[in-house]
């Protein structure tokens, strides 16, 4: 169609041409993307703030959010609900799939070499992520006293005092830890 022919079908009022305008007008209006607002995160990072490596995307995009600079606060509105596992199996494995996501996270992402974090937040990254392979060490605490029971093994040779000069200043240093990180709150409950 000649240039001449769209031109005069632009200019009635009536031409779905004349009105693409105030339509693209329109849309503009209600766009909620608005990318002119955003701010760009892609140049201040080589990797993606949002990660996809594994199935604690959570977790991963909050690590990297905050090796970006980004502060984290509480909020104490509900904000969303889910469903919990219903039975011990659902549970496991959904308890296994986060186990693997973390180890991905930490094989791939160590927090402890994450630029841009505090060493406090490497810290508590890290330690979210030791959680699951530190839960074999309660399998020695579960198997100990058969063992010794069934066997006579002793998990542990040595005297008291032995004993005691190294297990005083780790619960001294872990309570000091304690009273540290919970800022004034009572963490008896979370001890027992």
């Amino acid at each position: 169609m000649p240039t001449h022919s769209l031109d005069r079908l632009a200019a009635r009022d009536l031409s779905p041409l004349g009105a693409l305008e105030s339509m693209q007008a329109l849309l503009r209006s209600i766009d909620v993307d608005r990318a002119h607002e955003a701010m760009p995160l892609m140049p201040l990072m080589p990797l993606m703030p949002l990660a996809t490596i594994s199935v604690t995307e959570d977790m991963a995009t909050s690590m990297r959010l905050h090796a970006l600079g980004f502060t984290s606060i509480y909020h104490h509105e509900t904000l969303a609900l889910g469903l919990a596992p219903e039975d011990l199996g659902t549970m496991l494995t959904q308890r296994l799939r986060w186990a693997q996501g973390t180890m991905q996270v930490l094989l791939r992402e160590n927090p402890l070499l994450q630029r841009g974090l505090s060493l406090p937040q490497r810290l508590m990254y890290f330690s979210t992520m030791w959680s699951y392979p530190s839960g074999y060490a309660a399998l020695v605490y579960f198997a100990a006293p058969v063992v010794f029971l069934c066997f006579g093994i002793l998990p542990v040779t040595t005297i008291a005092l032995e004993f005691f000069l190294r297990f005083l200043p780790f619960m001294v240093a872990n309570q000091i830890l304690f009273i540290i990180s919970s800022h004034g709150i009572s963490t008896w409950r979370g001890q027992q």
